[in-house]
């Protein structure tokens, strides 16, 4: 399972070698609930995981509680000089991604969920994250593409969807 944690949540699951599609829209684990704020998303549906855990929200949170926009980044290096705000907010992101894996570890139990995408690169929020998924056992690891995993996907689907582990790392 790969977990794009950037402006918004994408995924994608890997079965028996195949990107599994279902009826077209499977794995998208940006749109499952995940909130209980009523938060209302784009997509029409209400406390969507990436309105809790995306570059987005982090900026979004992090601007309805000092007044202050900036981008995800800065908000990432003011995390990580010890800023209390910004390590607070980059915790929560963290905490729904980690309630994500927890709930796909149960139901699917994939061999292991790659976590990549700009907010993944942040070192505060991969921290938090890899604290509460050692702590329950969970099979996680950062993709190590810095970016390019979209590049990478378009190369896997014109190989004809023969899953290749690079892929995703």
């Amino acid at each position: 399972m790969y977990i794009s944690v950037s402006t918004g949540i994408g995924s994608g699951l890997i079965l028996r070698g195949q990107l599994y599609t279902g009826s077209g829209k499977a794995g998208e684990l940006g749109h499952i609930c995940a909130g209980t704020e009523g938060r209302l998303c784009g997509c029409g549906r209400k406390d969507c995981l990436e309105l809790y855990a995306s570059g987005t929200a982090i900026e979004n949170t992090y601007e309805s509680r000092t007044e202050n926009r900036l981008s995800c980044k800065e908000i990432s290096a003011l995390a990580e000089q010890g800023d209390e705000t910004a390590v607070s907010v980059f915790k929560s992101a963290a905490q729904y991604i980690f309630q994500t894996s927890q709930m796909l570890q149960t139901l699917l139990d994939p061999c292991e969920i790659v976590v990549g995408g700009g907010v993944a690169e942040s070192v505060v929020f991969r921290r938090f994250l890899k604290e509460s998924t050692d702590q329950y056992h969970i099979r996680l690891r950062f993709s190590t593409l810095q970016g390019k995993q979209a590049l990478y996907g378009v190369v896997y689907a014109l190989r004809g969807n023969q899953c290749q582990e690079e892929v995703l790392l």
